[in-house]
């Protein structure tokens, strides 16, 4: 799943990067970020199409994100990843859009972080040309191949009908998990967390979620 944007669904290609400043230290706030970002880190995803009526998933493939450097797009400074993305920190959240060599295009979204479990907002982009969205956040607990986490997952609405895409991010860890809805054919694609690497020998938190 994790392709070129412009061969995706807005869903595909997310990945996030530090949710909030907490100033010297995440300890202060008493949170962990998001998915804390630096050039180098890689996560692997495994990616599976599951048919309607709770079929088995069938998984098929692999994929990686990498985060490769940093540019700026009107002023402003976004952390890029290989999968033409492209993430900023506010105090507020996380942004995430897509970018090419003429600069950024849809889609723009917009992830509070931290936020209240069962929030709901809508985000209107000042960047590109897009519909308003409708995002809801809520703590859930989520198990893939790399472990079991506590995740804040956000889901995505772009119109009337279910969620255009869902994100769950274990913070501290990043991106667990990312599913969206294939309408044409009704399938439900996802990519799951298998392992992450982090840049400089840093070992991440272990997956694991209290009952």
């Amino acid at each position: 799943m994790l392709k070129h944007a412009s061969a995706l669904p807005l869903a595909c290609a997310f990945f996030a990067l530090i949710g909030a400043s907490c100033g010297d230290s995440d300890r202060q706030c008493g949170y962990l970020p998001l998915m804390p970002l630096t050039v180098g880190d890689k996560w692997a995803y495994r990616d599976c199409t599951a048919a309607p009526g709770g079929a088995e998933p069938e998984c098929w493939g692999r994929d990686t994100l990498r985060i490769v450097g940093s540019r700026t797009f009107d002023g402003e400074e976004y952390i890029l990843t290989e999968r033409w993305l492209a993430f900023r920190q506010t105090p507020q959240g996380l942004s995430f859009v897509s970018y090419g060599r003429d600069g950024l295009a849809a889609p723009d979204y917009f992830l509070r972080y931290p936020v209240e479990d069962g929030a709901a907002y809508q985000y209107t982009s000042s960047r590109v040309d897009q519909p308003t969205i409708l995002v809801t956040a809520n703590n859930e607990r989520v198990t893939v191949p790399a472990g079991r986490y506590c995740a804040v997952t956000y889901r995505i609405y772009v119109g009337s009908g279910p969620p255009f895409v869902k994100l769950s991010f274990a913070p501290g860890v990043g991106l667990v998990r990312i599913q969206y809805s294939n309408g044409y054919l009704g399938l439900l694609e996802s990519a799951d967390l298998v392992e992450q690497h982090r840049d400089g020998g840093q070992e991440p938190p272990p997956g694991i979620c209290e009952p």
